[in-house]
């Protein structure tokens, strides 16, 4: 389906769904013209190669755009529906200050008069800091689940003990069981798995060959190695346990080391 069949409605939730990679989301679709590569539009936006990859890959899902080659543009019009603020201009800044004050008011109206407000303001100031930290966990998750479905095709082809380690099987068991009827369904058990899981499938002994045509490193070791100053910060932002603020101006490179290993 074109754009010109997705309602305007459509159109804007797609891009609101985008925007949750990154906030310059609308600023990649913009540069989409098919002749430009994903590295040129990161080097040009001063993002990483692979969070631009990612835009291009969901936009199309969400009919946004088109594949020409190996290249992605966008369809004409899509533009015009997406969020925009006062002048038509985009300004992120002001996205964030606008939906931090939201916050704010919703949380302001739920609490007692009684009770103080100062706490209240120091946990949206940190979500705000954490924003950018959970960009960076959802597009190295999700990159990863998208190689190895690439590598293995359909998950319930292949998931088993042979190709995953016992463990993570039981433990998405046992998250599939909690889940409550009215839970968002997930596409398929990949989705109820971790930053650290997906290292140890791409690892297992006997996974690893089928993966190193797709990396940049060939030694397990050192993809390993990678994943270790990841995977504590990984913890506090699934946990929505604030980061130290040394701790995040070292999220991009803990994450980005992970995917520059990828192809």
């Amino acid at each position: 389906m074109d754009s010109e069949y997705l309602s305007p409605e459509d159109i804007e939730k797609a891009f609101n769904s985008l925007l949750k990679i990154t906030l310059k989301a609308i600023e990649i679709i913009r540069k989409l013209d098919g002749k430009t590569d994903y590295i040129q539009i990161g080097n040009d936006l001063n993002l990483h190669k692979t969070i631009v990859s990612s835009v291009q890959k969901e936009s199309y899902k969400l009919k946004l755009t088109k594949k020409i080659g190996r290249f992605y543009k966008k369809k004409p019009g899509v533009l015009k529906y997406a969020p925009r603020i006062k002048n038509n201009n985009f300004n992120y800044a002001e996205i964030k200050k606008k939906n931090i004050g939201k916050m704010k008011k919703k949380v302001f109206k739920k609490i007692k008069p009684s009770k103080k407000i100062d706490s209240v303001t120091i946990r949206v100031n940190e979500a705000q800091k954490m924003a950018s930290a959970y960009q960076w966990l959802y597009v190295t998750e999700n990159i990863l689940r998208d190689l190895i479905r690439k590598v293995y095709g359909k998950i319930d082809t292949w998931w088993n003990a042979n190709k995953v380690p016992k463990k993570i099987i039981d433990n998405v068991i046992k998250l599939k069981a909690q889940e409550k009827y009215d839970s968002t369904k997930r596409n398929d058990e990949l989705e109820y798995t971790n930053l650290d899981q997906l290292k140890e499938i791409i690892t297992k002994k006997s996974n690893w060959d089928d993966f190193i045509q797709y990396l940049e490193v060939n030694e397990v070791s050192k993809f390993r190695n990678k994943f270790e100053g990841a995977l504590s910060p990984r913890n506090c932002i699934a946990h929505s346990a604030p980061l130290k603020d040394k701790d995040l101006r070292v999220v991009d490179i803990r994450f980005g080391d992970i995917l520059d290993m990828i192809k």
